[in-house]
């Protein structure tokens, strides 16, 4: 009874152990989507400020920058 009281406890510390490598496998991609999601929400920011910044020139071309062509 003593030597599968001694292999339950040995497999029990296995799967512990596991059960923490995994734990902490699983935290470390957690910290990685966290960063990947803050960097898309960044990207978003900056497509939208460019977006803006595009039409503003483009509105400030139309407006000041007309060449008059000469009419036929």
């Amino acid at each position: 009874m003593r030597e599968m009281d001694q292999v339950f406890d040995g497999l029990r510390a296995t799967v512990a152990g596991v059960h923490r490598e995994m734990k902490d496998e699983l935290d470390k991609s957690k910290k990685e989507i966290e960063k990947v999601d803050g960097t898309l929400k960044s990207l978003v920011t900056i497509k939208g400020k460019t977006a803006f910044l595009l039409r503003s020139l483009e509105q400030f071309a139309t407006t000041f920058l007309r060449t008059d062509s000469p009419s036929p």
